[in-house]
């Protein structure tokens, strides 16, 4: 009842409130996919480090994309590529689950790779667009709880789906649930006004010189480069680690389901109470405890135990992941600079996905799997070093001024 309102209901929703709904809905497709993903790659044939490079690979034309993204943007406009993003998910994952050919999946590693980048930049300007620059903390944080909430309900009974039908059906129902969010989009009614620029951006390089000189501009790089290294190792590599140590898909996807319930109950409850003062410590002691438990996770042998400890990342993402996006936003000062610069600034994530991948799988070339835990751990304690250095009027005059 609640996802599927009547018509006069829905269009009465907020368009922000909207936005997080769809985001609700393919966070389940995601989720179910994120699951499997580098199971799947694993049980074709792909070995440990060509997991990390066919996936690291992906990552990067991801990153290209959206450096060329701008002027795309200003052209056909965010609410339509999101349309495009979700229905190239939908393809993408209805062809995996009709195959096991390697050079197929390579095919849908590229498209998805695609609507991510695609998929990353439209919704993101798209939820900026539709809130207050005061709300838009809160609102972040309600987002984030939604999508945990996606990932705390899918891996479980994606793992369930694996173990009992195979990846086939996992796949199908991820293709699913991007079909039906897309459809919300299109017999909505939101965001359907053409938004205006003086000139559209062509030249990708110009956005990067004015990212980069804003020099408080990179530390939300910074912070969205680490979260997404540290997101990126665990649920590519974990899965793996695990299940050749003898764990059930089952219990993988109920892990993952886990670490989703602490951002479920306090994403919103971070983004609400949350200060751009504190935005600083925050970061230092989320990036840190992840580093500490990445090294505990480095000595653990026994499967069940590091079942139990591995959710534990989900508290210490709770100190980063609902900020993230509104630390970039509080240092924008013109509508217009969204399309310029959040392009550049979301390659982070792109980036510290690429970065984890390709650590780990170079790493597991010549060492054993603790080396891999140790070497992203390292990448996370250099990140809360950079943070650290962070001086507070860097942060809040650029914010007090817009």
């Amino acid at each position: 009842m609640f996802l599927f309102p009547t018509r006069e209901r829905y269009r009465a929703i907020d368009d922000n409130y909207k936005l997080a709904l769809v985001r609700l809905v393919f966070s389940f497709g995601t989720s179910a996919v994120g699951t499997v993903w580098s199971l799947y790659m694993h049980a074709i044939g792909f070995s440990d480090s060509t997991v990390g490079y066919i996936t690291g690979g992906a990552v990067f034309l991801s990153l290209v994309l959206t450096l060329a993204s701008t002027p795309i943007l200003e052209f056909f406009q965010a609410r339509r590529l999101l349309i495009f993003s979700l229905l190239l998910y939908t393809v993408s994952y209805v062809l995996a689950g009709l195959s096991t050919s390697k050079v197929l999946f390579v095919l849908v590693a590229v498209g998805t790779a695609i609507a991510v980048a695609i998929r990353t930049e439209s919704f993101a300007i798209l939820f900026r667009d539709t809130t207050s620059r005061e709300k838009l903390s809160q609102r972040e944080g309600l987002m984030y709880a939604l999508v945990n909430l996606g990932w705390l309900v899918t891996p479980v009974f994606a793992g369930f789906l694996l173990a009992r039908y195979g990846f086939p059906v996992v796949f199908f129902l991820s293709a699913a649930m991007f079909f039906v969010s897309m459809l919300m989009l299109v017999f909505s009614d939101m965001l359907r006004a053409r938004k205006t620029f003086s000139s559209i951006d062509t030249d990708p390089f110009v956005s990067i010189k004015t990212y980069l000189a804003r020099r408080e501009m990179w530390y939300p790089y910074a912070v969205k480069f680490g979260l997404n290294a540290a997101s990126g190792f665990v649920l590519v590599y974990l899965p793996i680690f695990l299940v050749e140590r003898g764990a059930s898909p089952a219990y993988i996807g109920a892990m993952i389901s886990i670490m989703a319930a602490v951002h479920v109950l306090f994403d919103f409850k971070i983004g609400k109470i949350a200060r751009p003062q504190q935005f600083k410590s925050f970061f230092v002691f989320g990036f840190v405890s992840s580093a500490v438990l990445l090294v505990w996770a480095s000595f653990i042998q026994n499967p069940d135990v590091l079942l139990a400890v591995v959710p534990l990342a989900g508290v210490a993402t709770l100190f980063v992941e609902p900020l993230q996006d509104t630390f970039f936003f509080s240092l924008i000062e013109k509508s217009e600079d969204e399309e310029r610069l959040y392009p550049v600034y979301s390659t982070a994530a792109q980036l510290g996905g690429f970065v984890a991948k390709v650590l780990a799988a170079t790493v597991l070339l010549f060492a054993s799997e603790q080396f891999a835990y140790i070497a992203i751990a390292l990448v996370l304690f250099a990140i809360a070093g950079i943070v650290a250095r962070m001086r507070t009027q860097e942060v809040l005059v650029p914010a007090a001024v817009r």
